[in-house]
């Protein structure tokens, strides 16, 4: 949480300096906006990282565009006031990576449909999608983005009583994740670590996986 706080107050400092430079350079503080967006969304700080987004979303960058509209649109299912919207939003950010034929990008937009659909409570859809993303995750070697699928499946299952399968699906994402530290050096693992939101999937998949 503490290098969260200092990333924060950096932002902070950065935006400050950017509002007093000149209209070029507006590109930057919509990056910066997409990164508080993003913080505030692992904090499960839903209204900020809804602010932040949307703030973002004005940049002429379609990618951060993207972004920031999968940002909205999870933080408002979250939230649990703005289902439907936020639906929408995440399958309007699928729609415009179909559009750019990127299959990193398409994948990444589905995962964060999926993710929708379960709190959404559509269990069918989430786990067709989940599957599907997590073959394409696995087998390009996005492990950060594999062992959240992984999760993700086992976490329809549970919600469907299928506690065998959420129990398998579980062990496979902590496996995905153990490949992923070995990747990975230690110090970026543990900053990984301790972001709020992957600290409750973790305890998620930990629990589930040990199902009996």
């Amino acid at each position: 949480m503490g290098r969260f706080e200092d990333v924060k107050n950096t932002l902070l400092k950065v935006q400050e300096i950017l509002h007093k430079t000149p209209s070029y350079q507006v590109e930057f503080l919509s990056d910066v906006q997409l990164l508080n967006a993003q913080i505030a969304l692992s904090q499960r700080k839903f209204a900020e990282a809804i602010n932040e987004a949307k703030k973002a979303g004005k940049s002429t960058d379609s990618s951060v565009r993207f972004e920031a509209n999968k940002i909205v649109g999870l933080a408002q299912v979250f939230s649990n006031s703005r289902g439907t919207e936020g639906i929408k939003n995440c399958d309007n950010a699928l729609q415009y990576a179909i559009g750019t034929k990127d299959l990193r990008t398409i994948n990444s937009a589905k995962l964060t449909l999926a993710e929708a659909y379960l709190i959404t409570g559509k269990p069918t859809e989430a786990l067709e999608i989940a599957l599907q993303v997590k073959d394409y995750f696995v087998s390009a070697g996005q492990l950060e983005s594999g062992w959240r699928a992984w999760l993700l499946a086992a976490l329809v299952c549970q919600q469907q009583a299928e506690y065998e399968k959420a129990k398998e699906y579980a062990t496979h994402a902590l496996a995905t994740l153990s490949t992923l530290q070995n990747d990975w050096n230690q110090e970026n693992f543990n900053i990984y670590l301790s972001k709020p939101d992957i600290n409750h999937y973790i305890k998620q998949a930990e629990k589930l996986a040990q199902f009996q």
